[in-house]
Order: C-alpha cells, then structure tokens, then sequence
C-alpha cells in the first residue's frame, strides 16, 4: 500500500488574491511523479495565514478546501484527502512592539512565570482555532495533539505541536519558544502505532535552552519523519539520536509570499507500508514555464516505531547481529530486502493438484493472515529468502509483541524449556525477572519463529507438539523438497492446520523492485546511469530464468558483479551470467571436495560425465558409467581421485542427483547444468590442436533438438575463441542460403501483399499497457517455472533423421540467429573486420530468410513456430487486440506480421549494444525498406526519437503499401510505453502516429517510463 503526503508550508494568505486555483492545479497535477498511490495526507506546517486574523482564516479553510478537491478531481480512486495541520508565528495576532516583547518574555523565563503565561499566548490564535477544529487538529488541547490515522490497518500517529506562542512580530524570537515538560512527556508516551511522525512549525532550536535539548531528543527517539516549516528553506535530512534509529526531517520552504509570487516551493513524496520505502521529490515554481518543476530525491527507508510498549527492549548486539547478512556480507538486511511473491495453498486437499494457489505479495498481507491462522510454514529452496523472510516478520512482529527468533540448528538435543530462556535471553538480556514475565504472558499472545525446522531430527514433533503448549503463533521455514513428508504427518494430526506458502522464484516484477534496491545501495562511483538501467539486468535476467532458478542471492550476486565490472559486462554480458552461474555452483561444491581436490578439477572431471552423457546419449548415468569416467580420468591425468568419495561430494553439493525409482542412476540436478557441464568440456577440447569439430558440428546440426540449443548458449558464454563463433555464423548462412529474403518492396509472401488497415488497427497505448505487460510476463515465468518442476528424465528423445524436416530447419536457424545475436556485442572486440561484416550481414539478412521460409509453411506448421517464440522470448508485439474482424486471413496476417516483428525484437534486444550501434548503422540499411524497418527498432533501443520520426517518415514517402505503415506503428507503440525519452520526445512520437490520443495518458507514460 502506497501513502502520499503533500507538505505545504509558510503560504502566508492575505487576501483572495492569494489563492490561485490555477497554481493549485498545477500543484495537483505534479503528484502524478509520484506513480500509483492509494492514500493522500495533506500536510500544513504553519504560517497558512500571513497575520492570523478572522479573515485570512477564512480564505485559508477556502484554499484546504480547493486543494483537496482538487486531489480528488485528478485521482478519484483516492478517498478522503485527511489533513495535518500546526499553526505558526503568522497564524498569531502579535503585539506591535517586538522589542518590548522579548523584554518581556526573557523575565518570563527569569521569574519561573512562563508556563503561567501560555494560555494567554494561545488566546492570540483565538482566529484559528476554528480552522484546526475542523481538521481536526488540537480540539482537546492547545500545545499538543495526537491524532492516529489508520489505513488498511496501517496505523500512522501524528504528534502535532504548537510551537507559535511567544513568537515576536519581526521574528527575531530564536530562544524565546516553550513548550511545558508535560508536552515532552505525551511525545515519549508508548504508542502502537506503525509509524510516528511529527508536525512543528520552528525547529527545536528556536526553543529556550531549558527546553531545547529535551524537545529535540524526544522528537528523534521517537519520530521516523518530522515535517517542519518557518525558516523558507526547502530542505531534507536524515538525522539520528545516540542509539535510535534515524529520523528523517523534511522543512518545507515557502509556497507563497506576498512579496514574491514567484517564489514557490514543496515536498511530496509516497511512502510504501511493505517496504518502509519514502520516495521525496521537491518542487520549485519555473516561472517561464509556469509549472512546478520537480527533482527526485534519494529513497530513504525510514524506521518503524521502535518505541512500543514492550515490556522488555530488544539486545542492540543481538539486533545489529540479527540484520548482518552473511551470504552478501552487508550490514542491514533489509536495505536490499524485497517481499518476495508468495504462492499460498488453500487446504491440504488442493496441494496434491496445485490448483488453488493464491498470492500473497507485501507483508502486511501476510501479517494479516499471521494473525488468522497462527500456524505458518514458509517453504522454498536453498537461497530463495526463505531466512530474510522469517527474520522481517520478526522485526515487524517486534512492534507489538516479544517473538522468539531461532534457527532450528541451535536446539541441539536441549530440551524445549532451555531452549526458549536461551532464546529469550539472547535476543531481550539475560535479566531473569524478564524472562518470567515472559513466561507468565498469555499463550495467545506469544509467537516462536524457527527457520530451517526441517534440519532437527524428529522435527514433526518440535513441530507440531512440543511447542504448541507454549505458542499460539509459529512460524517455521522448510526446504521445499520434504514438504510432502511433513503435511502426510499433518493429515494426522487432528484439528492442528498448518497453513503452507511457497516461494517461487522471483519473476520480473520483484526481480526488478530487488534491482532497483542493488542499484541504489551500491553507489559505486564510476557507475553512470546511462551504463546500466533496471530494465537491462532484469531483461538480461529474465532470458537465463530457462537455464537458472533466479534466487534473490543469484540476482544480488548477478549485479553486485556487473556494478563492479561494468566495462567488462557490457562487452560480453553472457560472461558474467556464466561467472555466477559457475560461481553459485562452486560455493557449494568447495565444502564437500576432499582437500587435495580443487574446483577446478571438480570441473574439469564433471564436464567429462556432461561430456559421456551427451554423446552417447546415455542418461540417467549409471554408477559403473560414472565409475569409468573418473577411472579414465585417473589414467590419463595420473590421478587418484576415490570414484565414491567424488560422487558423494557432486551429489551433497547438489550438482548429481541419484534417482529413487532406479537404483544406481543418477541425473544432473538440472537440465541447465548438465547443459553447463557440457559446453564447458566442448570449449575445452576445441583449444586442444588435435580436436577436429565433429563433436561442434554435431551441437550445431541438432540446434533444434532438445538440449543442444542450451549448449550452445553456454558455449559462447565461455569461450574466447573466435573460431568457434565463426563457425557458428557460417553454419548459419550455410544452412539458409538457398532460402529466399522476405521483402517489403516487392512482398513475395502472397497473402501479405494485401492489408487492409480497416482490418488491422494498432491501439494507441493507454494507461495500465506497462501494467498489463508485466502481468503477463509473470504469468509466463510462472508457466515456464512449473515446466521447470516438471523436468523429464529422457532430453534425448528425439530423432536426428529429422533434421531435414522444414520445422526443424527454421528452429534450427533460430537457435542459430539467437546465438550470434547474442555473440555480436560480447566479442566484437575480438572480431576483425570481416568478422563483424558477417556478423552484422547475418544479423540483417537471417531474420528475412527464416520469416520467408516459415511463411511459406505458415498453414502446416503455424502454431509450433509461434509456440516456440513465446518460449524464447515474451512476445511484446503480440498483445495489440484485433478489432474489426475474425476473418482467418486477417488473423493470419496480424499473427504474420506480430512474429516478423518479434524475430526483429529477439535479434536487436541482445544485439544492440553501445558497442555495436557503429557497426549496426554502417550497414547499407537504406536499400530496402525491410531493413529500413529494422533500423527503426534499432533505433528504439537506442532511445533515439528524433532519428526515428525522420527515418519512419521517410519509409512513409517511398512506399505505400499497408504493411510497412502498420509494422511502423506497432515499433512506435512498442517505443511509447517501454521507451526511456523525455515528455517532449515522447510528444512528437504520440503526435506523429497517435495524434487523437489524450494528453493525459501521455503524462502518464512519460513518468512511470522514465523512472
């Protein structure tokens, strides 16, 4: 759930004059950067009237009033717009004579009679009560108001202060504010609130020294944010106080002076209550244009309410500890900590089928089915969050309550009492009278987290006996693998019901929210934005989730790497995924080598099984084969190796598995590594001088064929030899060379030639399109994750006689055009120019000839083309609705012209790199409309929209023909809603081929891609 908070301050209305519907409009209207939320706060940090009097109070409800319409008028999904409000020194009828009244306020504070004094200082704001009752701020009392506001069970207090009395007419009042110790009392007062925030008009250091350092001190123990006005400096801070945690102070400037206009200045900013994320922008008056012109802010994660009524405080050690994560070796956690999707299992009898899955995606969600069902198992593989979970419900759940944190490897046979003390007093202190106070809080209320549950022996009855006397609420954590074993126990058990969520992998929206997280902590230096962007690595990502389980712990690692060796990636982005890839492997394999065995040999000898395996197509491997292999290994090395001890070690470190169903058969853990395994060898052997290419050649002939088209990707992920990459291209261009090009300028696929636009309209893009792309494309990594689960024991079941097959020559040249597409910007460095001629030729050229070769089996073989592209890459294009008409023609040619377009696509999304972008344009792309048309997505990915206008123009003048006008429409579609451009690039390409489209929507693209 996202909040919005408006801070205004120092507005200072005098007069109708001041209040301007069109500056509030244009206020309103500068909310839309802030992206999606669901709440809006306006908040008002004093001055809002110039002088305090009746009238100006009057004007300042009118102008609360305009604004809140206002709001709701542009957002109308928004509900009640809630208002926080503090008076300030101009909210105050002042005496006329400042000097006498610091005089006369300094023997105040001589004489010990300044506390008698303010109810006489408050009568002064007798005109502004009425306003501030009415929003309901200060109705009890005058100095102080807490006012708790609750969304969706998200609870905010605001600690307002009036901080007005004793204020001097000219100002010069520094040292001369009070506020009695009854007010610093009620700021320290427990609270269950989520999140605390204080509004005040002067900073502490405007208040008297006997005062000062205690208002300040409270403030920052217990407020996450604090919202000041008065000085007229737009200005933001994180500040922190001894051990609290950081407060982060916003001033809010000045919207409006009588005396300058056109000085106008505000914060806005959105907070996220899953993440405690606070995303600030400023906003300052650009007089030319007449609009608030706005700067973005670092995201700052701001703190909980740590100052709960619990009766004992958490151990800082235990809790600077408890955020430390190893596997990344960072500090805190949560600084890089994302919600992950969670697959929820309604009830025992759905999970054998699967079918009734429901996701739970923040953690407030969660909680909230915490605090219903109060038994909870957390199920996912090694590295896939399941311990950064458990630990942030701990730390959320520590808010309210006194949970208990362990990891189940920490029971050591102890018996249960001795483990909750020992418990207990690590995480609260070792204080005894605590610990029984502990004891004697109501079994309802107390809540054990044990995270990896599955390790204890036995542990269905830690489990689902022994604590449940003492806990109303566990909340455990298992491996995904024995997660049948435990609900059969379950089934068992009577009325005891253990609701299950599982972690999937993380698909694209949460791997992107991770990224973005990376990217903002790393911080590094050298890094420019133009040199990495969200979307890059989530792409790059997305296309290896077929190879890889994509792990927080694979995606923090993936782009630590890339941060770090920015250069180097962006010449061969395939190496650093064969680098963590490899790397993730190794740390697992390194515990279970045998001291005289390196990595490296491990390797050498596994690509050798990969190796057996492939080409002999046997598989699962027996133990004897295994056996022979490492045999042989020992022979031809002069080694030793013990074949039992090597094979235990592969299979605890997950690398081989041995197969229940038969016995002494093994199977890599993964298609993607035996892929892996395999490619590594063949890279190895080809170095080798008397290694002729049979073994390579076969790799490329069966492209098409199960298991060899992952072989081939890994190859060029670790190779440096230039050889085998022209080998690659030049079996490409050898298999389609007798195959014709398609072409625009004289179509020769028939039923193309002739398109109605009547029949095929391209939608203009609309609010929501990058929404609903990204919904798609989790649903399509979810599809391709379950495939994954559902992984066949015989790759090798296909037959090589059909390899002439035209199905299989079209794959095959795909798999092929794939491959050198990728290999183009990872080692043009090392291609001469020959080389890169053939490489950009073919990237031009191959996707006209397999699009020519399909569409001339388009009625036999169209649906097993198309089921093979949208399993190699998400399809962008194909999303545009028909429709006029269901004629099959028309629908032959729309679904044409969608797979043409996104061959294109799978080509430039990997060949298109800032490397390449010479070698692209040197091309002669002008000779044919057709390349024309590649050379605009070219284009596209370039960001580059004045070239583009002027190209797709150009195309307009020399043709006429419908298809090429419905292509360059659909690329700019494509442009609109996934484009990184500006508002007025992104303007001339709506005008340009969208021009009765609404400006609204345009804004709306043009923040939410530009981000």
């Amino acid at each position: 759930m996202k909040i919005a908070f408006l801070h205004l301050s120092d507005i200072h209305i005098t007069t109708k004059d001041d209040i301007s519907l069109e500056r509030i409009d244009k206020i309103t209207a500068s909310l839309n950067v802030l992206g999606m939320f669901n709440f809006c706060i306006l908040i008002i940090s004093g001055d809002i009237t110039q002088s305090g009097i009746k009238d100006q109070s009057v004007l300042s409800s009118r102008f609360i009033g305009s604004v809140c319409t206002s709001i709701r008028k542009k957002f109308p999904h928004v509900p009640h717009i809630q208002v926080i409000m503090v008076p300030g020194n101009h909210d105050i009828i002042l005496p006329v004579c400042p000097d006498q009244e610091v005089v006369r306020i300094q023997n105040l504070f001589k004489s010990g009679e300044v506390e008698q004094e303010i109810q006489a200082e408050t009568c002064k704001q007798n005109q502004m009560w009425p306003l501030l009752f009415k929003n309901d701020c200060f109705k009890t009392n005058q100095l102080f108001c807490r006012k708790l506001l609750t969304f969706d069970e998200f609870r905010i207090e605001f600690q307002l202060l009036n901080t007005a009395p004793f204020s001097i007419r000219d100002g010069n009042d520094k040292g001369l504010h009070y506020l009695p110790n009854w007010v610093i009392n009620k700021i320290l007062e427990p609270s269950q609130a989520d999140l605390i925030i204080s509004v005040l008009h002067h900073a502490p250091e405007w208040f008297h020294a006997s005062i000062k350092n205690k208002l300040e001190t409270a403030l920052l123990d217990t407020s996450a944010l604090i919202f000041m006005g008065h000085e007229h400096e737009l200005d933001s801070r994180c500040t922190t106080h001894e051990s609290a945690s950081s407060t982060y102070i916003m001033k809010g400037g000045v919207l409006g002076l009588p005396s300058n206009q056109n000085q106008s200045e505000y914060f806005a900013a959105v907070f996220d209550t899953d993440t405690y994320e606070f995303r600030t922008k400023k906003y300052e008056w650009n007089n030319d244009k007449k609009f608030y012109s706005h700067t973005a802010l670092s995201t700052k994660v701001i703190s909980y309410n740590n100052f709960k009524d619990t009766r004992s405080n958490i151990c800082s050690s235990y809790l600077k500890d408890f955020r430390k994560d190893e596997k990344t070796l960072i500090s805190d956690f949560e600084k890089r900590f994302v919600f992950p999707r969670l697959e929820r299992i309604e009830n025992f009898e759905t999970s054998a089928t699967g079918n009734e899955k429901t996701d739970i995606l923040t953690i407030n969600s969660l909680l909230s089915e915490v605090r219903n069902d109060k038994r909870i198992i957390v199920i996912g593989e090694d590295d896939s969050g399941k311990t950064t979970l458990l630990k942030t419900i701990f730390l959320k759940l520590l808010k309210e309550n006194q949970p208990l944190f362990v990891n189940a490897c920490e029971f050591g046979g102890k018996k249960k009492s001795t483990i909750i003390k020992h418990v207990f007093q690590n995480i609260y202190g070792d204080d005894l009278s605590d610990f029984k106070i502990f004891e004697q809080i109501p079994k309802a209320n107390k809540i054990l987290i044990i995270d990896d549950v599955d390790v204890v022996k036995d542990y269905e009855n830690v489990l689902f006996s022994e604590f449940e006397e003492d806990f109303g609420t566990i909340i455990v954590s298992i491996k995904d693998k024995i997660q049948l074993d435990i609900f059969e126990r379950a089934r068992n058990i009577g009325d005891t019901k253990y609701r299950r969520y599982k972690i999937p992998p993380f698909f694209t929206d949460k791997r992107k929210e991770l990224i973005s997280k990376i990217l903002e902590d790393t911080k590094v230096d050298h890094l420019d934005s133009n040199d990495i962007s969200v979307d890059s690595l989530d792409l790059f990502l997305r296309h290896q989730s077929k190879y890889i389980t994509i792990t927080p712990l694979f995606i923090i690692n993936f782009v630590d790497y890339y941060c770090k060796n920015i250069k180097e990636v962006q010449l061969n982005s395939g190496n650093i995924f064969g680098k963590v890839f490899e790397a993730s492997m190794s740390n697992s394999l390194y515990k279970f080598l045998s001291k005289d065995v390196t990595v490296e040999k491990a390797y050498t000898l596994i690509g050798m099984i990969a190796y057996k395996i492939h080409f002999s197509q046997i598989y699962p491997i027996s133990h004897e084969t295994l056996c022979d292999v490492i045999y042989h290994y020992n022979e031809e090395y002069d080694d030793d190796l013990n074949c039992q001890d090597f094979i235990n070690a592969i299979i605890n470190a997950k690398i081989l598995v041995p197969l229940k169903d038969q016995q002494n058969k093994h199977r890599f853990n993964t298609r993607s590594q035996l892929a892996y395994f395999t490619a590594r060898e063949l890279n190895r052997r080809y170095h080798d001088e008397d290694y002729d290419d049979s073994d390579l050649k076969n790799i490329l002939t069966n492209a098409c064929f199960g298991i060899n088209g992952d072989i081939l990707l890994f190859i060029t992920y670790l190779t440096d030899n230039i050889r085998i990459l022209r080998y690659i291209v030049d079996s490409a261009n050898k298999l389609t060379s007798e195959w014709d090009e398609f072409t625009l300028d004289r179509c020769n696929i028939d039923y193309l030639a002739h398109i109605g636009t009547e029949v095929i309209k391209v939608k203009q893009p609309e609010t929501g399109d990058q929404e609903k792309d990204q919904l798609i494309a989790v649903e399509q990594e979810r599809k391709q994750a379950n495939e994954n689960e559902i992984e066949t024991i015989d790759i090798y079941d296909y037959n090589e006689l059909d390899i002439e097959k035209t199905s299989n020559q079209v794959l095959r040249a795909f798999s092929l055009l794939s491959t050198i597409s990728k290999s183009l910007p990872n080692f043009e460095h090392l291609m001469k120019k020959p080389d890169r001629d053939n490489f950009v030729d073919s990237s031009y050229r191959l996707p006209n000839r397999i699009f020519y070769k399909w569409a001339k089996e388009v009625s036999i073989k169209l649906q097993e083309i198309i089921d093979y592209l949208e399993k190699e890459v998400s399809n962008e294009f194909i999303r545009d609705e028909l429709d006029s008409s269901n004629e099959a023609l028309a629908l032959l040619q729309k679904d044409s012209i969608d797979l043409l377009l996104e061959v294109y696509n799978l080509v430039y999304m990997y060949a298109v790199k800032s490397n390449t972008i010479r070698l692209l344009n040197k091309f002669d792309y002008l000779k044919s409309t057709t390349y024309m048309i590649q050379h605009l997505m070219i284009l596209e990915r370039q960001n580059n929209v004045s070239a583009f206008v002027v190209e797709a123009k150009k195309i307009d003048k020399i043709t006429k023909d419908n298809m090429s006008n419905i292509m360059i429409r659909k690329i700019a579609r494509h442009f609109l809603i996934h484009g990184k451009i500006g508002f007025q690039n992104r303007q001339s390409l709506m005008d340009a081929y969208f021009p009765k489209s609404s400006h609204a929507n345009l804004r709306w693209l043009t923040e939410s891609t530009s981000k």
